[in-house]
């Protein structure tokens, strides 16, 4: 009894699965009688454009010496915060120290110089009036009054240019900011940033983290539907339940190709007085391109055909 339920089954399966497949040839000799449909809700409808990217200052500067030397000491370390003047490392000043000095020896010399010759002009006038010398001899005396004057002038230049290179022994901040990266230790022997070819030895790396902002690559067919002065979210791993605001700072003009697709620079800035927010972090950008609350949706993929928009604006209520 046992043996016959079995055979039956089978035998019921096989019926089953030739009728299915007569189903199905009559199904597409006489072609699709039916078609997916979705429900029209009422909801938000939010537009966005989605973007990666990294967080980085705003503004950012290379810190490097006028002077070349040995840096004798460091005042300062990664993450300190400075302020405009402050004094962040000193180069030994020997060098710097004797030729000021050289300088300022020949500054005082040109100047007794320029006394001795201006007395001697005053004197040969004297002495052409009383016709005891020549006329060329009284413009000899001219010439070397000349001679001195310009000896001076080239003095007093080098002179302000030693007190100059006195200065920049002493390496300050250029601006507010944090130090953010450290490329030098005590005892090593720097090159100059104006008298070296290859643009001198950076010393610091500072930027001031109140304003970040974030670089990010925005697909071509997004491009259409941006504009600086548009909100954006931001999100970093690091907080990743907080969104920090951001705006469309500027979008570059020339696109970038990676993988084959073309992408555009778009520059978001963000506020970070919080402080939260560091340099190199990676974070997801969201642009509030547009948004509609409690509208009629249809999903995008309902409308596949071109008779499928008609009934879809009738049913959204639109022309």
């Amino acid at each position: 009894m046992r043996g016959r339920n079995v055979t039956f089954a089978v035998l019921v399966l096989v019926s089953a699965g030739m009728a299915a497949c007569s189903s199905t040839e009559v199904a597409e000799e006489a072609g699709p009688t039916t078609r997916l449909t979705a429900d029209v809700i009422l909801g938000d409808l939010l537009i966005r454009a989605e973007a990666t990217g990294n967080v980085e200052p705003v503004r950012e500067v290379e810190v490097k010496s006028k002077a070349s030397g040995e840096i004798l000491r460091l005042h300062i370390d990664v993450g300190d915060e400075v302020s405009r003047g402050a004094l962040l490392a000193e180069i030994d000043p020997r060098d710097v120290r004797n030729n000021y000095n050289q300088v300022q020896a020949d500054l005082e010399v040109a100047r007794a110089r320029l006394e001795i010759s201006e007395a001697q002009l005053e004197r040969s006038s004297q002495l052409l009036a009383a016709e005891v010398i020549t006329q060329q001899e009284h413009e000899n005396a001219r010439i070397e009054y000349a001679n001195s004057r310009a000896s001076l002038v080239r003095a007093e230049t080098n002179y302000e240019l030693a007190e100059l290179q006195m200065q920049d022994v002493s390496i300050t901040a250029p601006m507010d900011g944090t130090v953010i990266q450290k490329n030098v230790e005590e005892g090593a022997v720097i090159q100059s940033a104006s008298q070296n070819v290859s643009g001198g030895t950076t010393l610091f790396l500072m930027a001031n983290l109140s304003d970040m902002q974030v670089r990010t690559l925005v697909d071509e067919t997004d491009m259409g539907m941006l504009e600086p002065g548009m909100v954006a979210a931001v999100v970093v791993e690091a907080f990743p339940q907080r969104m920090f605001e951001g705006v469309i700072e500027k979008i570059e003009p020339q696109a970038v190709v990676e993988q084959n697709v073309t992408m555009f620079p778009v520059i978001v800035s963000i506020d970070n007085r919080s402080a939260l927010l560091k340099p190199g972090m990676n974070a997801e950008v969201e642009i509030f391109i547009d948004e509609e609350f409690d509208v009629l949706l249809v999903p995008n993929n309902a409308i596949v055909n071109t008779d499928d928009v008609g009934p879809a604006a009738m049913a959204l209520g639109l022309d």
